[in-house]
């Protein structure tokens, strides 16, 4: 998935994508020095997670005529909510 970086200054095709506490990063092969490119930053660790949520919905209902996924600002609102609407997926616990 193509991403805008908060910053604008980086477009990154990502396959890894994590957050870590209030930032949101993606892993590169390209970045030698430590192989974790930031994509954003926000206020709170709640906000971080709801921006991964927007991108996991991105990912989730994948249009190829707007592949290019921008990082929201820091006090822009996101939609925070995955919805299912391609694909069932099952989330079970591995310890039962």
């Amino acid at each position: 998935m193509w991403i805008r970086s908060q910053d604008k200054k980086e477009l990154i095709n990502a396959t890894r994508i994590q957050a870590d506490r209030n930032t949101i990063y993606t892993f590169s092969t390209i970045d030698v020095e430590n192989g974790w490119i930031e994509l954003g930053r926000y206020e709170t660790d709640e906000k971080a997670i709801k921006v991964l949520d927007d991108i996991q919905y991105e990912v989730i209902n994948y249009d190829p005529t707007n592949n290019v996924y921008i990082m929201p600002e820091i006090n822009e609102k996101v939609r925070g909510q995955i919805k299912n609407e391609k694909w069932n997926i099952s989330l079970f616990n591995l310890n039962n």
